[in-house]
């Protein structure tokens, strides 16, 4: 059933959206939904069309204290069964001015389980009384019917007697609720008891969060009151609270409470994983340290498995097989499980739950084979293509042109002897060159060209070394693309976690600061005098 109040149907629709982005983005699990579902949103307003509505008392308590009795005698005429020995309300007994109707009740209320005895009186107009079946009883149905009906409920008048007064069981089960309804206690059968069991009922009620519980003592039998005998001065305090402001103060209270309690689910959901974190707590600043402690022996690990593929590859090794032998399945795995383990610290943290962090990053950690051999491959073509320093490529260079240069400028110098000898020849005779000189012009120019191409092979890189320097930068990219990419990832779902938390934030700012958890929301200070006794300081 929807909520009737605006603030509390803002609030539900903001929860709700905030839990609907969440889970849809992994970060909550779908049981969320389920979780605000079960919360208890329903106010007593929720009943009836009419703005001015009765004041709603539910009379709860345990099996045989009585409360059949005391609405009897409170209505001055037998409208609901009583027993003392065992648990025969079976059914919610509504008390209803013939002015009131219960115009509305959830699609799924037990109809079938409620009797409605309509009067006349009118000093009970404003008051709408509920006798709820045993809350302590062996009838689990009784129970939830008894939770169904606790929502719509004001003012719970706990009903006791002297020999179930000490029972914990409905009391437990009642106070899980307490600061969205008002409290009266009532020690029925009073004369049956003693003075000193009223007494510890107080201090039990202190104990539980009551200051100054009101606690009021009634006799069991309504013919003959004692002067100890509470009754009347119960009825005037349920007549003054019918007042119409009060009534208002108690429907205000009741919202803030359940405002507050959809904030309250909300902060259990999100966990320190969607909770304010500084900026040093964010998901890729926790990845920083991990990579730049993990990286080096990883490094280390996959060079040590590139000299293996050198050694064992094959002359004229291309560039895309020695990237296929050096990224295989155990290469990256060990990669995978550097990232698989710092998921899973994250997780273990609650700082990014398994579902988001597989929403976020499954599509990834598929390509990162892919991403991984490319890298390699690049690396490993570029050193192929240029292989050796770029030293001894200049020096290879320079000796392929000197190797050509030096035996043209030998073979220059060769002539220009010839010729001078021939013009020197025409006045001299003695001036012929001999056979030593073709010796040694020809040992000039094999060496003019021999030197300088047997220095160019010697200094031509190993291809095995070429390879190796090729795999290694290969690495160094692969990895550093991988923490790259892995980094953005990572920041992709922190910007996620930041949107989710600052919807949350918005929500809170949207209804107020007085209903977050943790402030007195609506603490009995703010309430009027009559209300102050009956509302709980501790939740």
């Amino acid at each position: 059933m929807a909520p009737t109040d605006p603030l509390l149907q803002t609030a539900t629709d903001s929860i709700g959206g905030w839990i609907d982005a969440a889970v849809a983005a992994g970060w909550l699990d779908a049981s969320a939904h389920e979780r605000l579902e079960a919360t208890r949103l329903s106010t007593p307003a929720d009943l009836f069309d009419a703005a001015e509505r009765p004041l709603v008392v539910g009379l709860f308590g345990g099996t045989g204290v009585g409360k059949s009795t005391l609405l009897n005698r409170i209505a001055g005429q037998d409208i609901a069964r009583a027993s003392a020995e065992r648990p025969t309300s079976t059914r919610v007994t509504a008390y209803l001015h013939q002015s009131r109707h219960l115009d509305r009740l959830p699609a799924d209320f037990p109809m079938q389980r409620l009797n409605t005895a309509i009067h006349h009186e009118d000093r009970w107009r404003d008051v709408l009384w509920l006798d709820m079946p045993d809350i302590d009883s062996v009838e689990t149905e009784h129970r939830m019917l008894t939770l169904a009906w606790l929502e719509f409920i004001d003012v719970v008048v706990y009903v006791v007697s002297p020999e179930r007064y000490r029972d914990s069981e409905a009391w437990t089960v009642l106070r899980e609720h307490g600061r969205e309804h008002a409290w009266m206690f009532v020690f029925n059968q009073s004369d049956r008891g003693q003075s000193e069991q009223v007494a510890d009922f107080g201090r039990m009620l202190g104990a539980a969060g009551f200051a100054d519980p009101a606690v009021f003592a009634t006799s069991s039998a309504p013919g003959a009151e004692s002067p100890e005998d509470d009754f009347k001065t119960l009825v005037i305090t349920l007549t003054e609270l019918a007042d119409r402001q009060l009534i208002d103060d108690l429907a205000r209270r009741g919202v803030t409470e359940r405002v507050a309690t959809l904030f309250q689910l909300a902060d259990e959901l999100a966990g320190p994983g969607l909770q304010s974190m500084g900026p040093d707590d964010s998901l890729p600043a926790s990845w920083a340290p991990v990579w730049h402690k993990e990286s080096p022996p990883l490094t280390s690990a996959l060079r040590a498995q590139a000299v293996s593929v050198v050694a064992e590859g094959h002359e004229g090794m291309s560039a895309g097989s020695a990237a296929k032998a050096l990224v295989d399945e155990a290469a990256v795995a060990r990669v995978d499980t550097l990232i698989g383990a710092f998921l899973q610290q994250l997780d273990t943290q609650g700082a990014l739950p398994r579902a988001a962090a597989q929403r976020g990053l499954a599509q990834w950690r598929q390509q990162v084979p892919a991403a991984m051999e490319s890298a390699v491959t690049g690396a490993v073509g570029e050193s192929l293509a240029r292989p050796g320093t770029p030293l001894q490529r200049f020096a290879i260079t320079l000796c392929s042109l000197l190797s050509g240069v030096l035996p043209l400028a030998a073979l220059a110098w060769v002539a220009w002897r010839v010729v001078a000898a021939f013009q020197s020849g025409v006045t001299d005779a003695t001036a012929y060159l001999n056979v030593n000189f073709a010796i040694t012009a020809v040992m000039l120019v094999g060496i003019a060209w021999a030197l300088p191409w047997w220095l160019g092979r010697r200094m031509q890189p190993d291809p095995k070394a070429t390879l190796q320097r090729g795999l290694f930068t290969g690495i160094d990219r692969a990895l550093e693309r991988t923490n790259d990419e892995f980094t953005a990832r990572l920041q992709d779902l922190q910007d996620t976690r930041s949107h989710l938390h600052t919807t949350l934030t918005e929500a809170r700012q949207q209804v107020g600061d007085a209903v977050l958890p943790g402030k007195r929301r609506g603490g009995a200070g703010l309430l009027p005098e009559p209300l102050r006794r009956l509302m709980t300081t501790d939740a």
